[in-house]
């Protein structure tokens, strides 16, 4: 039995997640899986007091201060059914940087242990043993919170990851090659792989290819506090990937909820302390995706990518689907976008809004758009079999509806606000991700189904977070809304 090596960190501290590392390991827990939590946090470490339990002094710390340790022994059960833990603990003074030789004799010891999954809650930032634990992991996870410096710091943290591994692979010399001519504060990942490419050295390009399939950041963004903020994920993983040059995902983002705060207090997981809060429920959704994240082995540098993934549309994209997409690039690489934080200087910004512009000029012309399909996709692209594989929001490829018109005025019933979404080009599933609101409510405000409806007290703050999502006015919609479900009392029925 080989365990599955989870490893989490982030670029910076107080991002939750030592919080994220012990309710992931109970949601797992609750659905059978064999999980134990390592504490690599070493010098800090903080997971047991999350599960209710004492620090363990003989943990992780000590298996790397004495030889004679068995990692076996050092794991330790829970009062979570199917939850063990091996603690950071060790002798505080004897604490230090393991060598880069125990660190690799770790990693092969930890997936023999007996447990369908091993995650491993890291130290912030990029000391040498946690981009090893973390790069050495097949999922490998960052934590970030909606600020600037978060977000920065968790860029530096991807770009030193990758030219950590860089090095340890023997490809070292084209960072040396390029540091001499650039400076070592312009080095972009993307940039050398590139030159690599262009190159065309065949063995270093086999090593770039297997180093890329295994680095695959996945970004989780915690304590969120606004719904403006529930596309931060996508649009960072984007953004960051394509600036950057490293694929990279988003597992999805958790709100903040005080319950996570009560449940620190009572020293108590959230996920048991608080099954049924916002934030419990987000926690199992990202822990759901992790579960259905598949390795992935190719790997295709920007040079080979064609115009239409600037937008996250297909080729057989239909022009709203591309103008909309274009619309949504200019917002995420606008100056005051939260995603740009680190990630490009003024001069390079306005290059890439000036190559968004010259894209979009492209494939907004049906001309210039056919006659670029015909040089740079291949002759046997079949626009009738391309799939879309968005990144960012979601941008439906099929024809969208004409937009109502929607004043103080208009009676806005259900069908207006279904006519209205599906002008936007947004599925109610995609709404529901955004409102919190459930999908089986959004569909009986839509159907003006007034028996699925929850009560009026819950019913108006629902259609005032689907009006905003929709961009109308709310308090339009809710005069307008309340007033028919008023004329369709629903009786009562002998079970009420």
């Amino acid at each position: 039995m080989t365990a599955q090596l989870v490893s989490i960190t982030s670029g910076k501290g107080g991002t939750g997640k030592s919080l994220l590392t012990v309710n992931l390991g109970v949601y797992l827990a609750s659905l059978g899986k064999k999980v134990i939590l390592v504490d690599a946090s070493i010098g800090s470490s903080s997971l047991h007091s999350f599960l209710g339990a004492e620090d363990d002094h003989r943990g992780l710390g000590s298996f790397w201060n004495d030889d004679s340790l068995r990692l076996d022994d050092l794991v330790k059960g829970t009062q979570v059914e199917g939850l063990k833990l091996i603690s950071g603990g060790g002798d505080l003074s004897r604490l230090s940087e393991p060598q880069k030789i125990e660190t690799l004799v770790l990693l092969d010891k930890l997936r023999s242990l007996e447990a369908d999954y091993v995650i491993c809650d890291l130290s912030t930032g990029s000391r040498r043993s946690t981009l090893e634990l973390w790069l050495g992991a097949e999922k490998q996870i960052v934590v970030a919170n909606a600020n600037p410096a978060s977000i920065e710091s968790t860029y530096k943290l991807i770009k030193t990851a990758f030219f950590y591994k860089l090095k340890n692979i023997g490809l070292g010399h084209w960072l040396d090659e390029r540091r001499l001519t650039m400076g070592a504060g312009k080095l972009i990942p993307g940039d050398f792989i590139t030159r690599i490419f262009q190159e065309n050295e065949r063995d270093d390009i086999g090593l770039l290819k297997k180093m890329m399939a295994s680095l695959r950041p996945m970004w989780v963004m915690n304590m969120m506090r606004s719904k403006l903020d529930d596309d931060l994920g996508p649009a960072v993983s984007f953004a960051a990937g394509h600036r950057l040059g490293i694929p990279m995902s988003e597992l999805g983002s958790i709100p903040h909820d005080d319950a996570a705060w009560t449940s620190l207090r009572r020293r108590w997981p959230l996920f048991l302390e608080h099954p049924e809060a916002r934030a419990s429920k987000a926690i199992a959704r990202v822990a759901k995706q992790l579960m259905a994240v598949k390795p992935k082995t190719d790997f295709k540098p920007l040079a080979h990518r064609h115009l239409y993934e600037l937008f996250q549309v297909s080729p057989m994209a239909s022009d709203e689907a591309i103008r909309r997409g274009y619309r949504q690039m200019k917002d995420v690489y606008s100056s005051e976008s939260m995603v740009m934080s680190g990630l490009y200087n003024a001069e390079e910004l306005s290059a890439f809004r000036k190559e968004l512009d010259d894209a979009y000029d492209t494939l907004s012309d049906s001309f210039k758009r056919r006659k670029y399909d015909e040089i740079h996709l291949p002759a046997d692209y079949s626009r009738t079999h391309l799939k879309s594989e968005p990144v960012y929001t979601p941008i439906a490829d099929e024809a969208l509806p004409p937009m109502p018109e929607v004043t103080e005025k208009t009676e806005i019933v259900g069908d207006t606000l279904k006519h209205v979404r599906m002008a936007k080009g947004l599925k109610l599933r995609e709404v529901a991700d955004r409102t919190k609101i459930g999908l089986g409510y959004l569909k009986a405000i839509e159907d003006e189904d007034y028996k699925k409806l929850p009560a009026p007290v819950y019913l108006r703050g629902f259609i005032k977070e689907f009006s905003k999502c929709l961009g109308l006015n709310p308090e339009w919609v809710l005069r307008s809304y309340m007033r028919k479900v008023e004329e369709n009392p629903v009786e009562p029925t002998l079970d009420e």
